[in-house]
């Protein structure tokens, strides 16, 4: 059997040390999560062929004082601010086998930060060509923050894969989020988490290409009064299921989730709680 924390051992060690720990402690607690229907068939296959080679793309990218950086770079540049943030408020790595799993497996991503009352006066448009299985975006706007982004990348991977989106907003921040995800892959799961404090507002809209099979998994914590989020899911060819969980922790936030269906085999399995 394949040991999965050696190799998780074995190829994070140019990383800083924190990542590693996080890395190889995902690994060996995998167990004692849980291994819900939606993602098993994604853990069974990534523990069969673990691919672990790290996808390293361009040098920093800025959009005036919008930081962007491969999440390589980023944990370098940033080590307190991905050491306090990635997986651990949006999408968290200890609520299921797949998200641990996503995180030891982790093979590529990008921070993408907004300092305080950082408004560019331009969207911030993602492109290229990812090929990697468990690929994490971090967005973190701080507050008062504004941010338009267009994100346009095409995902290749030979094994069923994760691409995971967490995006955590800062008080009064508010972000417009379009992803036209093209995946090349047989069975494409989108981890989607949210944070949001109060007075946040949060639009995102998720459509593409995504091979024969997809979940999109949301979690979204509206931790504020006042704080809103709009989602529109929908445009993902072939069997589709969705499952949404918002969480509202001020009587004032709004949560507002569309699905549109491309075909009769799209399933909505929606939960909110106020």
């Amino acid at each position: 059997m394949v040991n999965i924390t050696q190799q998780v051992q074995a190829a994070s060690s140019a990383q800083p040390d924190w990542l590693q720990k996080k890395r190889q402690l995902a690994s060996m607690l995998l167990t004692r999560f849980s291994n819900e229907d939606l993602g098993a068939d994604w853990v069974a296959a990534w523990q069969q062929q673990p691919q672990l080679e790290w996808l390293h793309e361009s040098a920093e990218e800025s959009t005036g004082t919008v930081f962007n950086q491969p999440l390589d770079q980023a944990t370098v540049s940033y080590p307190a601010l991905c050491q306090e943030n990635l997986m651990e408020k949006g999408l968290f790595w200890q609520d299921k086998q797949i998200n641990a799993l996503h995180l030891a497996l982790l093979n590529g991503g990008r921070l993408i930060y907004l300092p305080d009352q950082t408004r560019p006066d331009r969207p911030l448009k993602l492109q290229g060509t990812i090929t990697a299985s468990n690929y994490h975006t971090l967005l973190i706007a701080g507050a008062n923050s504004v941010l338009q982004l267009q994100d346009q990348r095409q995902f290749v991977s030979g094994q069923p894969g994760m691409m995971g989106l967490e995006i955590l907003l800062g008080r009064n921040a508010r972000v417009q989020y379009q992803w036209d995800a093209k995946c090349q892959m047989a069975a494409t799961y989108f981890g989607l988490g949210f944070y949001q404090a109060q007075d946040s507002s949060l639009m995102l809209t998720l459509a593409g290409q995504n091979g024969l099979r997809s979940v999109v998994d949301l979690k979204d914590e509206l931790d504020g009064q006042g704080s809103r989020v709009q989602l529109t899911i929908g445009g993902l060819a072939h069997q589709s299921m969705l499952r949404s969980q918002i969480d509202s922790g001020g009587a004032s936030s709004k949560a507002k989730l569309l699905t549109l269906a491309a075909d009769k085999k799209f399933q909505c399995n929606d939960h909110f709680r106020s």
